[in-house]
């Protein structure tokens, strides 16, 4: 859904090393390793861009490299890419904008 680009707001659980993360070709490189118990947010939104951890402290933009980030396109589904080693989890939350009369 939506009528404007989505930025995905990704969740890092770690343990995780090699992080790469993106939409359809477009791969953002995480080059920090994500300890256990510790939770990386990457909020991919240019209007508010950033990486923090789970304490609010900015890891960013020292420990991005590859692409940049990379929106969905409005109004269609394509496959998102999550590569990783380790034994932890990714989650990605994705919020539809729509254009407004106001």
């Amino acid at each position: 859904p939506g009528d404007e680009p989505a930025w995905p707001v990704w969740r890092l659980y770690g343990p995780l090393t090699g992080v790469k993360i993106g939409v359809a070709g477009a791969l953002s490189t995480i080059t920090m390793d994500v300890a256990a118990g510790e939770v990386i947010t990457i909020d991919t939104d240019p209007l508010a861009q950033a990486i923090t951890d789970q304490t609010g402290r900015p890891r960013y933009p020292a420990e991005l490299a590859g692409e940049p980030f990379a929106a969905i396109p409005p109004g269609q589904s394509i496959p998102l890419t999550a590569e990783v080693a380790g034994g932890g989890r990714i989650d990605v939350t994705v919020q539809p904008l729509y254009h407004r009369a106001w």
